[in-house]
């Protein structure tokens, strides 16, 4: 709930519920879904300092052992809060992260997810000039995942980068 309200622009309500989700699993859940909760809340939370701290509580939990799914979800929404910080290094490292997680057993979801913020965090969001057939490529990618929510960065870097 709180990703989506997060998702339709309804900020302070996302933050609501995905406080509540963070304290829900913190109680009883912390590796079945605690690292997702922390880097969806750290995305939606509008604090830089706070969602790194969350993010660095959620890697402490996949570090403990943590379901697949976080593993997963933790690393794009940590990659999507770092976008926003511009801290290209972050970027890569989480979407090195999340290569070395799939390595063994690639998931298309996980590859496109991989190739947008290799390409963003290369490009540095567009800064950076000669990155655009990387930038294409990632584009490409995500339209026929037909994963929509992660045109935008895209569409924006390469107008910045052409």
């Amino acid at each position: 709930l709180g990703l989506a309200l997060h998702g339709v622009g309804e900020p302070a309500r996302a933050r609501d519920a995905l406080e509540v989700a963070v304290e829900r699993s913190r109680e009883s859940t912390p590796t079945y879904c605690g690292a997702w909760a922390l880097a969806s809340l750290a995305l939606a939370c509008g604090d830089e300092a706070r969602g790194r701290e969350l993010l660095a509580e959620g890697e402490a939990l996949l570090a403990r052992g943590s379901v697949s799914h976080n593993h997963l979800e933790f690393r794009m929404q940590a990659a999507e809060f770092l976008l926003e910080a511009r801290d290209w290094v972050g970027v890569a490292r989480h979407a090195e992260a999340l290569a070395l997680y799939t390595r063994d057993e690639p998931l298309p979801w996980a590859e496109v997810v991989i190739a947008r913020a290799r390409a963003l965090a290369a490009a540095r969001g567009g800064a950076r000039r000669g990155h655009d057939a990387a930038l294409r490529d990632a584009l490409a990618r995500v339209q026929a995942a037909g994963f929509v929510a992660l045109e935008p960065r895209l569409l924006q870097a390469l107008a910045r980068a052409g």
